[in-house]
């Protein structure tokens, strides 16, 4: 399976488990680009300092929430998936592969 397709997965379970609804990736709105660190939010650079200084970013918006994955700028790596409300508050997010280079895990 290729990354896009795997993060793609991960984000349609983790919104699908806040509105208690099966989603389809159909039914996803999406969005990337690739983003300095300054770009991102606030409360994801305070939390996850140790991102690198540009990374790959996907958005897949669904009714209210926002999902959002973060990869290295080569897109070899999954670095941080996490869902966001309607005022960009952070609601849940999972750490993977390299993210930290093996710390905070």
């Amino acid at each position: 399976m290729r990354k896009i397709d795997q993060i793609k997965h991960q984000v349609v379970k983790m919104l699908s488990s806040y509105v208690k609804e099966k989603i389809q990736l159909e039914d996803l709105a999406e969005e990337s680009a690739l983003l300095a660190k300054s770009e991102l939010l606030k409360e994801i650079t305070t939390k996850y300092r140790s991102l690198p200084d540009w990374v790959m970013a996907y958005f897949f918006g669904y009714v209210d929430l926002t999902g959002f994955a973060l990869l290295d700028e080569q897109q070899e790596h999954i670095l941080l998936l996490g869902v966001l409300n309607q005022r960009d508050e952070i609601l849940r997010t999972e750490i993977f592969e390299n993210q930290d280079k093996g710390e905070d895990k």
